[in-house]
């Protein structure tokens, strides 16, 4: 009874997609007529058992399950952690590595690289079936019509060819380890969990005093109810989740040996700095503007360009655009820059960032296309992402100071983990200004707490040689200790695979010439 508690509750903590990736993780294990009609991961998990892969005795399957998921918080439920399971792998793994490697190619194809990969296979998968499937859903069809298998990929990889080359290099990969001599466990497994064993150590933010930040403790659930006039307050939906123990692991597979050996610090003498994109959406087709981010971004201008980076800033752009202008910075060369950095002011929720048209676009697909398989020219590289919007939903109470969370009666969205927004990559850096489940909030006159703090410590602290770590730590002190008479905070939450330190250099001009709160006209 106790052990199907245990499972019971995990059950409970996982969405709609984390299912679907356990059914796809599951496919060489449970026959496809039975997974077919599977809808939650209690049903998964009593499969399991009925093939006996899973027992009160034996229940590692679903603590590896959930590590490839990255649902490591999930562990602790049943009584242990993502060290532990990692250790465990080499002489335990159950789930092929050709499984593991086709779950990890899903992750890095994008929308439009899954309407490209439908275009070019029209005349093998049914059209009325295949526009609306999921990433892994597709490549399911793609095996159960033998386009592909764990013995001929030369279709996956013609395809992949054509769409991304870069994904090519996942495939060739797994080809080599499977056929390699040396191989992670090959003399105790007939599974390989190569994905898993190859990759590197787990880079994790340091955890930052506040409520929703428990290493060893759930989450405590709150709510705000309408109790003034002056702010929008955030309501959280669903439990705000543990998200320092999901960041997903380091991989270093695709970045050269000798950079993981050399100097603790990135390089940033190149040519040029790098590049900036500041997406400021301000007025959307149903929700408030957002009155204030004008200062923001006027302000990111100021502060990306002292530091030496070529700043561009696109205003009020819906989804399409939004996915557009990123995939165009995304193809660019890189080779002379040492960096990149994208900053977002919108509305939004879990995982996600709102278009002006209403629209959403997630923030893994934004962040995906600077991997190393999409921009070799970035790999070694640091890439950061700055979003300033609201991760949870709001009530309005007032008109003085604003939040960015969409309304929630007008919202079908689901939760996203910040885990699945990080890609499978070394060098990223994200901050968003609130941890999941909480709002975000701006001033309309004097722009938002996050994005100020962030603006402020930069212009501070880089003439001090304060690495980038340094500066969003105190970045969070500065923005925890804000509040407003109702007493309500904002806990502001990095996360990164960061493998150095990143340090700007000191610009020529030893300040800026001109104050953060001036407006440059």
């Amino acid at each position: 009874m106790a052990f199907r508690k245990q499972l019971l509750a995990i059950d409970q903590e996982l969405g709609y997609e984390d299912v679907e990736a356990l059914k796809f993780l599951c496919i060489d294990l449970i026959s496809a007529k039975k997974l077919q009609e599977v809808q939650s991961a209690q049903k998964i998990f009593q499969l399991l058992i009925d093939e006996g892969l899973l027992s009160n005795e034996d229940y590692f399957l679903v603590l590896e399950l959930l590590y490839i998921i990255r649902q490591y918080s999930l562990l602790r439920k049943l009584n242990s952690t993502k060290e532990e399971v990692q250790v465990m792998l080499c002489t335990r793994g159950t789930v092929p590595a050709y499984r593991q490697m086709l779950y990890e190619l899903s992750e890095n194809i994008t929308s439009d690289d899954q309407k490209s990969i439908l275009f070019l296979l029209m005349d093998k998968l049914p059209r009325n079936q295949a526009n609306d499937m999921s990433t892994l859903q597709m490549l399911a069809l793609m095996e159960k019509r033998d386009i592909f298998s764990e013995n001929k990929l030369e279709n996956l990889e013609t395809v992949c060819a054509n769409i991304s080359p870069d994904l090519v290099k996942r495939i060739a990969r797994y080809k080599w380890e499977k056929g390699s001599a040396s191989f992670p466990c090959q003399e105790t497994s007939s599974h390989k969990p190569s994905a898993l064993k190859r990759q590197g150590p787990e880079i994790f933010n340091p955890p930052v005093p506040f409520p929703t930040y428990g290493c060893n403790s759930e989450v405590a659930e709150s709510s705000c109810e309408h109790t003034g006039t002056v702010l929008h307050l955030a309501e959280e939906g669903d439990k705000a989740k543990n998200v320092t123990s999901q960041i997903p692991h380091l991989s270093l597979d695709d970045v050269p040996q000798e950079a993981s050996l050399g100097s603790s610090f990135y390089k940033m003498n190149r040519q040029s700095r790098g590049r900036c994109l500041v997406i400021n959406n301000i007025q959307f087709m149903k929700h408030r503007d957002r009155q204030g981010s004008e200062k923001d971004a006027d302000d990111l201008k100021k502060v990306f360009t002292w530091l030496g980076l070529e700043v561009e800033v696109a205003v009020n752009l819906n989804a399409t655009e939004i996915h557009e202008i990123i995939k165009n910075y995304g193809n660019m060369d890189y080779t002379n820059h040492d960096c990149f950095v994208c900053c977002i002011l919108s509305h939004g929720e879990s995982g996600q960032i709102i278009g002006t048209n209403e629209d959403i676009i997630s923030i893994h697909e934004i962040t995906s296309y600077f991997t190393a398989l999409k921009c070799p020219s970035l790999i070694d590289k640091p890439k950061l992402f700055f979003i300033q919007a609201c991760r949870g939903q709001s009530y309005q109470c007032g008109v003085y100071v604003d939040v960015d969370a969409i309304n929630p009666q007008n919202s079908d969205h689901q939760n996203v983990s910040l885990s699945e927004s990080i890609p499978h990559d070394a060098d990223f850096l994200l901050g968003m200004a609130t941890v999941d489940g909480y709002s975000a909030f701006r001033d309309v006159t004097e722009g938002t707490w996050y994005i100020q703090a962030l603006c402020t410590n930069l212009m501070q602290m880089v003439p001090r040689r304060q690495d980038i770590l340094s500066i969003l730590t105190k970045v969070n002190e500065d923005v925890s200790r804000k509040s407003h008479k109702s007493g309500w905070k904002q806990m502001p939450q990095p996360a990164y695979t960061l493998r150095k330190k990143l340090v700007f250099p000191v610009p020529n001009t030893a300040s800026l010439s001109h104050k953060l709160h001036d407006r440059t006209n």
